[in-house]
């Protein structure tokens, strides 16, 4: 299991240092530098270097997900950050700076530019 997570974090890596975007990519890049194969087959002990090609597989089906916990990182800060106006609006409203009309207002528009954001 420890093998299968170090080659497969090893690819990941190669995958994110040269910006490959798709696997045929990678696969052709792998294909025309046998040495970085040969170097991987040397820390894993796999007997054939194509044997490695699934990894290849496995390292962008992560990274592919690590895309969606990265986007729901940022849409989680965005939803601070709405709730932050709002409060802000709220507070205005309550050291009398604005009125409730304006708190409402600014509340909606608010929103409603935050969704414009989101689709």
């Amino acid at each position: 299991m420890f093998r299968h997570r170090f080659i497969t974090e090893k690819f990941k890596e190669l995958i994110v240092h040269y910006d490959l975007q798709n696997t045929d990519v990678m696969r052709r890049a792998l294909a025309n530098a046998d040495v970085i194969k040969r170097v991987l087959q040397e820390w894993t002990g796999h007997k054939i270097t194509e044997s490695l090609d699934r990894y290849i597989h496995l390292a962008y089906n992560e990274l592919a997900r690590m895309e969606a916990v990265v986007s729901d990182v940022f849409a989680d800060a965005s939803v601070k950050a709405l709730s932050a106006i709002l409060d802000d609006y709220e507070a205005d409203y309550r050291a009398g700076l604005i009125s409730a009309q304006d708190q409402e207002d600014r509340s909606i528009s608010t929103i409603r530019n935050y969704l414009r954001t989101r689709t």
